[in-house]
């Protein structure tokens, strides 16, 4: 029982980012206009923006732990940018 619940409290997602930093990310896209962003692969809240076809809005270290960069500025953003972030 123990395992499971380490498991489903783990402060890291299954793709290896913080869960803080999906958290802010979903945020973030829910808050922009998110479905309409271009130019970022149709990256959506779930998907890893780590893997190589979202390179064009996300930066991360070469293991995939960190983000490092968010390129957005010609992605259509509409709305307000979230306080966490």
């Amino acid at each position: 029982m123990l395992v499971v619940w380490t498991l489903l409290w783990s402060p890291f997602s299954a793709d290896g980012l913080p869960n803080s930093t999906i958290s802010v990310l979903n945020e973030l896209w829910h808050s922009t206009g998110g479905p309409n962003w271009v130019d970022c692969g149709g990256w959506t809240p779930g998907d890893d923006p780590c893997d190589s076809q979202y390179f064009n809005c996300f930066g991360c270290n070469a293991d995939g732990t960190t983000l490092t960069g968010l390129n957005l500025g010609e992605s259509n953003l509409t709305g307000t940018i979230p306080d966490a972030l």
